[in-house]
């Protein structure tokens, strides 16, 4: 009986010794590092905004209408949308106004995201500008500002990101909400992708 316990007691201390270093090992460290060295950048140019605290919210989810707004502002196009130029109705949800009574926050964000093909809403015709942004639909709205919106949703699009390195680091998991890291990360990555390469990647992705 002795001897089966010590046999009992070593083994569990082996599969515990062994699940540590899976977990360890597992852990990205460059990854990590990437990540954080993108954040910071992007803070220092203006183009994301933490808190009053300071902080970044780094792990915490962001929403649709967070998503399209941060990626309006980091691309020159945002500058015509604080102008209020774009008043088209597109979703039941979302007035055509950002003036009107009651308009979401977000509506010229949303409205010329939509002019330009960068955004769609569901099926039924709302936008849910307050629901968490997919991952897939994170990388769909970057990869779309570079001209090609009529990839193949979701993996098209996955597949354009990964080919210029638009997801590289960025932690984010098929089919889940995308944390304002990943979402830094991933703008960070494609605002280092020129025009003229993405372009020749689309007509071989055609």
């Amino acid at each position: 009986m002795k001897k089966s316990l010590r046999v009992l007691i070593v083994f569990s201390v082996m599969l515990a010794f062994f699940s540590f270093t899976s977990v360890h090992a597992d852990y990205d460290a460059e990854g990590v590092e990437y990540r954080i060295n993108a954040m910071s950048r992007l803070k220092s140019e203006s183009i994301v905004v933490g808190y009053a605290d300071g902080d970044l919210g780094a792990k915490k989810l962001i929403t649709r209408a967070e998503m399209i707004t941060l990626i309006c502002r980091a691309y020159a196009e945002g500058n015509r949308l604080t102008e209020g130029l774009y008043y088209v109705p597109f979703y039941s949800d979302i007035p055509a106004d950002s003036k009107a009574t009651g308009a979401h926050w977000a509506t010229s964000f949303i409205n010329a995201g939509s002019e330009f093909g960068i955004v769609n809403g569901y099926p039924d015709g709302t936008f849910r500008p307050d629901a968490p942004v997919l991952y897939e639909e994170a990388v769909k709205m970057i990869v779309c500002l570079y001209g090609d919106t009529n990839a193949a949703y979701p993996h098209g699009f996955l597949r354009l990101a990964s080919g210029y390195g638009i997801d590289k680091h960025a932690g984010g998991t098929f089919g889940e909400p995308a944390t304002r890291e990943t979402v830094f990360t991933l703008l960070y990555n494609a605002l280092a992708v020129s025009d003229d390469k993405l372009e020749i990647l689309l007509e071989d992705m055609r």
